[in-house]
């Protein structure tokens, strides 16, 4: 970032997938507080599932002192944020953890994050149906290295690419 001169202290908004490490590694959120930052950061917006806000919740600090707002929310729930109009929807992912995804739509543009789930659910094909996309952010988790199943809560290669040419 620093090439582009752009500042992760600046970032106003986060959208959390889930509560897994490798998508929301919490104590990096300790490194907001005012001792480790010069000018101190932007207050920054933080919005997932109830098991991803509680997470965050269990640091020894407050939202004061992190600067920021924990907002928990539901799949199929839609809200503004700044500029931009954002979608949760279900991800096939860690169920116990209430696992989302999300469209994220500025003005005429609109863009689908959908990583680290399995296929989508019918509810979210469902909701997903209204919606046109810029671009599609689904990974294949799995690869080719072997056929997915309903409890892998990840997809293959030929499920994303599936995914792909259903969306379009």
């Amino acid at each position: 970032f620093q090439d582009n001169q752009l500042s992760l202290a600046k970032v106003k908004y986060l959208l959390v997938t889930h509560a897994h490490d490798d998508h929301l590694l919490v104590n990096n959120l300790t490194y907001r507080r005012k001792k480790f930052c010069l000018d101190g950061p932007e207050h920054l917006d933080v919005y997932g599932s109830l098991p991803t806000i509680e997470r965050i919740r269990s640091l020894p600090f407050s939202e004061l002192e992190l600067a920021l707002t924990l907002h928990p929310v539901d799949a199929f729930d839609s809200w503004q944020m700044g500029p931009y109009s954002v979608t949760a929807f279900e991800a096939c992912h860690a169920p116990q953890l209430k696992s989302l995804f999300f469209a994220i739509q500025q003005g005429d543009r609109c863009i689908l994050y959908a990583t680290d789930t399995g296929p989508f659910s019918q509810q979210s094909w469902e909701e997903l149906a209204g919606l046109s996309f810029d671009a599609a952010i689904i990974e294949s988790t799995l690869g080719t290295s072997r056929a997915s199943d309903l409890h892998d809560h990840h997809m293959t290669r030929e499920q994303c690419v599936g995914h792909h040419a259903e969306l379009r």
